[in-house]
């Protein structure tokens, strides 16, 4: 009798505990994002030139990476950043590629492709990023990912797949304004490993307030959870009368204003 009433009871409180933390599998609803008044603010414009691998080149891709621009600019409206991205061109090229290659040596083939005053003018510019597209079958995305970004090295180069979502592109454009992604929990890593692989000299760009967030079932820009919101991280943002950031700890909102406010302060002085 007594062995069966514990039976009763560890089955009740697995019950419970699986009633607790089931998964949230609830879809997207957009409609229950609360979102800040935006305040006004002079805009600073980003221009984003693509290189395209020949051999994904095509207008479909083209239209693809269009509607990610655009995604992205509703990421930063919704968010009420003073930020905007537009098309500078696409080029296609052709970089030779064996499959092996790293994000630096695809840098490498792409500055043999193209003339080195293309690239070294718009690594110069304030306000010009560029883009590299490639196969999905690239050994830089073996592991999962679809993109990279050289922030900490290059802070105006970032590395495509070609069948990356349409979130990808700002996330990898939000990490050359050092944005950064969720942090480890329940121990918070990500500052001491983002110390132990960027120069000592960029170290004050890393803000222990520049984390993506989780509100309700759902994932920041910056995040990667299965569903992700178009926003930065805020602790002014809400969804599902969720906080989607916190002041102190996840708040990529303040880090993309500071870029801005930043890269137009340099541009005013002549920088």
């Amino acid at each position: 009798m007594r062995n069966k009433i514990k039976w009763v009871v560890a089955s009740l409180m697995a019950a419970a505990l699986m009633f607790i933390y089931r998964p949230d599998r609830t879809e997207l609803q957009l409609n229950q994002l609360d979102l800040p008044d935006c305040a006004q603010q002079t805009v600073f414009t980003t221009n984003v030139t693509f290189f395209i691998q020949e051999s994904v080149s095509s207008p479909e891709l083209e239209a693809f990476l269009r509607q990610s621009i655009d995604y992205g600019n509703q990421v930063l409206t919704n968010s009420c950043i003073p930020l905007r991205r537009q098309v500078a061109s696409f080029q296609t090229v052709n970089l030779d590629l064996t499959g092996t290659e790293d994000i630096h040596q695809v840098h490498s083939r792409l500055k043999a492709a193209t003339r080195d005053s293309v690239l070294r003018e718009l690594q110069i510019s304030l306000n010009d990023y560029y883009v590299v597209v490639l196969p999905s079958d690239h050994g830089e995305f073996a592991t999962g990912t679809s993109g990279v970004a050289a922030f900490g090295i290059n802070d105006s180069y970032v590395m495509l797949s070609e069948s990356a979502s349409k979130e990808v592109l700002e996330h990898e454009l939000g990490h050359l304004a050092w944005a950064q992604h969720k942090d480890t929990v329940p121990f918070p890593s990500l500052q001491g490993n983002l110390k132990l692989v960027i120069n000592r000299n960029l170290h004050h760009k890393i803000k222990r307030y520049a984390r993506g967030y989780k509100c309700a079932n759902a994932g920041t820009i910056m995040s990667y959870e299965d569903k992700i919101l178009p926003i930065y991280s805020s602790p002014e943002i809400f969804y599902r009368g969720h906080a989607c950031g916190d002041e102190e700890t996840a708040d990529n909102r303040r880090v993309l204003i500071e870029y801005a406010q930043e890269q137009l302060s340099q541009l005013k002085k002549g920088i």
